[in-house]
């Protein structure tokens, strides 16, 4: 699969573009504005806690606008006050974006004047920035790095999808399920093997097809939609043309002790891993190295690297006694929670970031 549009290739040029030619997008960008102003003016802004995002470049609005909006959800949750950089270009498609679109109902700004005062924090993908001047401190976003590549750059984490929206719940009570994979597993879109030979995984459509091809057909549970699924069930599996609702979905996985964190299409994560991990699963992962969380095989996750270790793996968490299971979710709640709970991925701010000037990695767009 392809990757991104280079900044300087015709592709992201035409994407660029591409609203100043779109006669609704007028309409449009003037009912954003005036929504944004409308809630500038409810706002109440410490300069101190203020960050502005600056996006110019069309790959942040990749997957309808989901990467914009958990990154401003993201500083949200962290207790900021966020403000969007007034651009045509940006804000004329937030309405037909089904993911950016959700900015619409936070308590999202607009940055039109800059202030007497400088700002506390500047977010851009645009260098230079000609904002830059206003704020005391500037990220700038970075989406040309690579898992494995050997930048040493900090990472925006993996976040869960934006229509997800539930508070974490790691409970040992009421796991009635051993493992779950609740997603869509077709070969047509999870079996290309090109993108994801070089991170030396498995793809979806083959984990799941080695599972099918080795369990006990009385083991496996296939969910369809929102029916239920008997508390006998030892694996859940998702029906590809019939997914759970979101509400079933999340009650699903809260009843599960482990979910398969099968990768995505062409990248070895997926949003369904961090969704697990917030309903308390304990995620059967590859390489979990590759996360970017402090993920510890045999400690907070079960890992494995191919076909036989993962029925070895699933064979071990099926046998596996409710005491230490239990303990793996102790040691999942106190090493990954803090960084996976809403506000949780800004803990690097704290810490003196971005005073060394490295750019922020948006590692996952490898797709």
């Amino acid at each position: 699969m392809a990757g991104p549009a280079s900044p300087h290739s015709l592709e992201h040029l035409a994407q660029r573009y591409r609203n100043y030619v779109r006669p609704a997008d007028y309409l449009a960008f003037g009912r954003v504005l005036r929504h944004l102003r409308d809630r500038t003016a409810q706002l109440k802004l410490d300069p101190a806690r203020t960050v502005v995002f600056e996006l110019a470049d069309p790959r942040i609005d990749r997957e309808h606008g989901r990467y914009a909006f958990g990154l401003v959800k993201e500083f949200i949750a962290g207790g900021w006050s966020a403000l969007l950089a007034k651009s045509f270009w940006y804000l004329s498609s937030m309405e037909r974006k089904r993911h950016k679109r959700l900015l619409l109902k936070e308590p999202v700004g607009l940055f039109e004047t800059p202030p007497s005062q400088q700002l506390e924090l500047l977010v851009t993908d645009r260098e230079p920035s000609p904002l830059r001047a206003h704020f005391r401190r500037t990220i700038l976003l970075d989406y040309d790095s690579r898992l494995g590549d050997g930048r040493d750059l900090p990472r925006f984490p993996y976040r869960p999808h934006p229509e997800f929206d539930a508070e974490p719940d790691l409970g040992d009570e009421g796991r009635t399920y051993r493992v779950a994979f609740l997603g869509h597993w077709n070969r047509e879109h999870y079996d290309d093997e090109r993108d994801l030979a070089q991170f030396g995984v498995m793809t979806r459509w083959r984990m799941i097809q080695t599972l099918l091809n080795t369990l006990p057909p009385e083991d496996v549970h296939i969910v369809r939609g929102s029916e239920p699924a008997p508390d006998s069930a030892r694996f859940l599996l998702s029906a590809d043309e019939d997914l759970p609702d979101l509400a079933t979905y999340r009650r699903l996985l809260r009843r599960s002790d482990f979910f398969l964190a099968c990768p995505g299409t062409g990248f070895p994560l997926c949003h369904n891993l961090i969704e697990s991990m917030l309903m308390g699963c304990i995620p059967i992962v590859q390489r979990p190295e590759l996360t970017g969380l402090s993920l510890v095989s045999g400690k907070s996750c079960l890992g494995f690297d191919g076909a036989r270790s993962l029925l070895n793996t699933i064979g071990e968490c099926s046998s596996m006694a409710t005491s230490r299971i239990c303990r793996m979710r102790e040691r999942l709640r106190k090493e990954v929670m803090d960084g996976l709970a809403p506000g949780g991925a800004l803990a690097w701010l704290k810490n003196g970031f971005p005073e060394d000037r490295r750019p922020l990695s948006m590692f996952w767009f490898e797709r």
